[in-house]
């Protein structure tokens, strides 16, 4: 409802999102490995898009620049 997400950040769906099983199955498919992920999405009053927190494990090579590495 408007009145709840008007002005307002909030986690939803922690753990049990319906999009969840399909991130962790094509980041899994990806990698060549099974992967566990963390997902939250966040309900905010937006015209479009949606805003998440993921965590993943990275390799021990994996940097924080901006070169494209996959897992």
């Amino acid at each position: 409802m408007f009145s709840e997400a008007n002005e307002s950040v909030k986690a939803y769906a922690i753990a049990s999102h319906r999009s969840y099983p399909e991130i962790e199955q094509e980041l899994s498919l990806l990698s060549k490995k099974k992967l566990n992920v963390v997902f939250t999405p966040h309900l905010m009053p937006m015209d479009r898009g949606i805003l998440s927190t993921i965590y993943v494990r990275l390799k021990n090579s994996a940097s924080l620049s901006n070169d494209t590495e996959y897992l």
